[in-house]
C-alpha cells in the first residue's frame, strides 16, 4: 500500500494528539492529518489514484515482450464434404472424420517507434483422419521469425508514449491536490466548530451579564434611579439571552458531532479544538508561484493532455484519409512427417511475405471531412486551453496578493478584539454605576461580538488562502520544496 504520504503533504508541522481528562485536544494540524488519513474523501482519493496507477502499470507492461501459449488440444470434426477428383474431373461427396491438435508458443514485442510488431514462435500440429487408412501426420515449425508493420498508417504506440506518462503524472498530482482539498474542507468544518463554540461562549457571557444587570437594575429600581420600562427591557434581555444560550449549545453539539463524523472519530470521544492563531509570517512572490504552478498544477497537466489528445485525433484522421499498406513477413524452418520426431528432422526453409494495400478511390469526402473536423477541434482546444492558462494565472496572482495582506489583517483584527473587549468591560462597569444608559451598553456589546467573529473569520481566511496557494502550486513555501518530491520520496511499492 501507499505510505501515508498525506501526513507530509497536508501538514506544516507534525501530528501531536494530547489527552487530558479523556478529552482529545486537536489543533488544526491534527484535524488535517486525521482527515487526510481517515476521512471518506481520503479513501476515495487513494483508491482513485490506485486505479490510475494500475492503468499506468498496464501501459508499462505492454512495452515489454510477452510470451503466449496457444493450444487446441482436440478438434474433432465429422461431416460430409464436397471434393474434386482430378482423375475423372468430377466432384464427389465424401465422409470426413478427423481429429486435429495444435500447439503454438510465441514471443512478441511491439515496436513503439514504428507501430509494428516482431515475433518469434514455434508450433506443432497433429492430424488424424478417422475415415480412411491415412496414417497420423505431424507438422512442426521449429522456429519462425516475423514482423508485422503498417507502412504509412497511424501509430498508436507513439501517442501512448506521450500521453500515458503524462496521465500518470497528472493522476499523482491530482492525488496530492485532493489531499489539499480535504485540508480546505477540514479548515471549513474546524472553524465552523470554533464559531459555534464562540457563539456558545458569547451567549453564555451575555446571559450571565444580563442576569447581573437585571439584578443591578432591580436594586437601582428600589432607589428610583431606573423606571419600570428599563426593568422590563432587562428582563426581556435576560430571557432572550438565556434562549440564545440554549440554542447555541445545541448548535455547538451538532457541529461537534458533524466534525467527528467527518474525521470518522467515535461519537463517545470527547474533543476540544485549539485556536489556530499561530500564523506563518511568509511572503509569497506571485511570479514564483506561477512558475511552480506551471510545473506542477494538475489542471495545467490536464490542459497538456487535452492538446495531446486533440493532436492524436488529428493525426489519426490524417493517416486514415490516405492509402494504407501493411507488410507481414516471416522466415523459419518447418517439416512434416508421420511421427513427431520425423517432423523435426531435416527442417526445410519457410518464407512468407504478404503485402496488402488499401487505396480510397471514392468515399465522397468522408475521410477529408473527418480530418477537417479533427483539425478544427484541435484549434478550438488550443484556444480554450490558452484562455484557461490565463485564467489560472490571474487566480494565482489574486490569491497570492490576498494572502500576503492577510497576515497583517489578522493582526489588526486581533487588536480590534482586544480593544473591544476592554471597552466592553469598562462600559459594563459604567452601566452598573449608572453612568451610561442601556443603548450604549448594547452598542458596546455589539462591537465586542462582531470583533470576535471578525477575528475568527480573518483566521479562517488566512488558512484557506495558505492552502489554496498550495493547491495551485503543489509547493511548500515554508519548507521550500515540491509536494511532488515529498510524494516520490515516500512512495512504497504497491503490491
Amino acid at each position: 500500500m501507499i505510505k501515508r504520504v498525506l501526513l507530509i503533504i497536508a501538514l506544516f508541522s507534525t501530528l501531536c494528539l494530547k489527552a487530558q481528562n479523556d478529552t482529545l485536544l486537536l489543533s488544526l494540524n491534527d484535524a488535517i492529518v486525521i482527515a487526510c488519513d481517515s476521512s471518506l474523501d481520503a479513501f476515495i482519493a487513494e483508491n482513485t489514484f490506485l486505479k490510475e496507477y494500475w492503468i499506468y502499470k498496464n501501459y508499462k507492461a505492454g512495452k515489454l515482450p510477452f510470451l503466449d501459449l496457444n493450444t487446441t488440444p482436440v478438434d474433432f470434426e465429422r461431416s460430409v464434404e464436397k471434393e474434386y477428383n482430378f482423375i475423372d474431373s468430377n466432384y464427389y461427396y465424401i465422409d470426413n472424420q478427423s481429429v486435429t491438435s495444435y500447439l503454438n508458443l510465441s514471443l512478441n514485442q511491439n515496436i513503439t517507434k514504428t507501430g509494428g510488431k516482431v515475433y518469434v514462435d514455434s508450433d506443432v500440429s497433429r492430424l488424424q483422419n478417422l475415415s480412411g487408412n491415412t496414417p497420423v501426420q505431424y507438422s512442426s515449425t521449429l522456429i519462425r521469425v516475423g514482423v508485422e508493420q503498417q507502412l504509412f498508417g497511424y501509430n498508436p504506440y507513439k501517442w501512448d508514449d506521450k500521453i500515458q506518462p503524462l496521465m500518470f503524472e497528472k493522476s499523482k498530482l491530482d492525488y496530492i491536490s485532493s489531499t489539499i482539498d480535504i485540508s480546505l474542507q477540514t479548515i471549513n468544518i474546524y472553524f465552523s466548530v470554533l464559531i459555534r463554540k464562540q457563539q456558545k461562549y458569547i451567549a453564555e457571557q451575555n446571559m450571565k451579564i444580563s442576569e447581573s444587570l437585571l439584578h443591578t437594575g432591580k436594586e437601582r429600581y428600589k432607589i428610583g434611579s431606573v423606571n419600570n420600562e428599563d426593568i422590563y427591557t432587562l428582563e426581556i434581555d435576560y430571557l432572550n439571552a438565556k434562549n440564545r444560550y440554549l440554542e447555541s449549545t445545541g448548535n455547538y453539539k451538532k457541529s461537534i458531532a458533524d466534525f467527528k463524523s467527518f474525521l470518522r472519530l467515535s461519537n463517545e470521544q470527547n474533543i476540544e479544538l485549539y485556536f489556530p492563531d499561530s500564523l506563518i509570517d511568509i511572503k509569497v512572490l506571485a511570479h514564483e508561484a506561477i512558475n511552480k504552478a506551471f510545473a506542477l498544477n494538475p489542471d495545467l497537466k490536464a490542459i497538456e493532455l487535452k492538446l495531446l489528445n486533440a493532436s492524436k485525433e488529428t493525426d489519426h484522421a490524417k493517416k486514415n484519409k490516405r492509402f494504407n499498406a501493411n507488410i507481414n513477413a516471416s522466415f523459419g524452418l518447418n517439416q512434416t512427417g508421420i511421427s513427431y520426431n520425423q517432423s523435426i528432422e531435416n527442417p526445410r526453409d519457410y518464407e512468407a511475405v504478404k503485402l496488402t494495400v488499401k487505396v480510397p478511390i471514392v468515399d465522397w469526402g468522408m475521410a477529408k471531412a473527418a480530418y477537417k473536423i479533427a483539425e478544427q477541434n484541435e484549434e478550438v482546444t488550443r484556444i480554450s486551453c490558452t484562455q484557461n492558462k490565463v485564467n489560472l494565472e490571474n487566480e494565482i496572482i489574486n490569491t497570492v496578493d490576498l494572502f500576503n495582506y492577510q497576515f497583517e489583517y489578522v493582526s489588526n483584527a486581533k487588536n480590534v478584539l482586544d480593544i473591544a473587549l476592554k471597552s466592553y468591560d469598562l462600559v459594563v462597569q459604567k452601566y452598573r454605576h449608572g453612568k451610561i444608559d442601556l443603548t450604549m451598553l448594547k452598542m458596546s456589546n455589539d462591537y465586542w461580538v462582531n470583533a470576535q467573529y471578525s477575528y475568527l473569520s480573518s483566521l479562517q481566511t488566512y488558512w484557506e488562502l495558505f492552502f489554496k496557494i498550495r493547491k495551485y502550486t503543489l509547493y511548500d513555501f515554508v519548507e521550500t520544496k515540491s509536494l511532488s518530491d515529498s510524494f516520490d520520496e515516500n512512495f512504497l511499492q504497491i503490491e
